[in-house]
């Protein structure tokens, strides 16, 4: 499998979860639910996971995933010296041209989820003081 062809599957990868990350909604699961995996991902290993909704990293952490093992196949078909049962060379090939794409993530992430999260973070504050002024005094 040819750099192109690795740089086109993550091109197709990247496009479906850009599409994700415009449609999310508030909360999600925010990074304080971060599992180890996206906290030593491919995706972490070119961005911040932790900065950003854990149902996000996660969801392009396993598409990535995916495209290891199929670029892993696909190589040791080739003979290209990488066996199907060891992903690491593929990985390495998919993190290298993700770092490529890193500045891409974390504009999409910052212009799609941070105000959402800002807004919604606003509104809980505001929820949660109307419900303590609510509250009777007991002192």
């Amino acid at each position: 499998m040819n750099p192109r062809a690795i740089d086109d599957l993550l091109g197709t990868i990247l496009s479906q979860w850009y599409g994700t990350v415009a449609h999310w909604v508030a909360p999600g699961q925010l990074s304080e639910l971060t599992c180890v995996s996206c906290r030593t991902g491919m995706v972490a290993a070119v961005i911040d996971t932790t900065s950003w909704p854990h149902d996000l990293v996660h969801a392009l952490d396993g598409a990535l995933e995916s495209a290891v093992t199929e670029i892993s196949a696909s190589l040791a078909e080739e003979e290209f010296g990488c066996p199907a049962s060891d992903h690491r060379c593929a990985r390495e090939l998919v993190t290298a041209s993700l770092v490529d794409h890193a500045p891409d993530l974390v504009d999409v992430l910052r212009e799609c989820v941070t105000g959402k999260v800002d807004r919604y973070v606003g509104l809980e504050l505001e929820r949660g003081l109307r419900e303590l002024e609510r509250m009777p005094d007991t002192h």
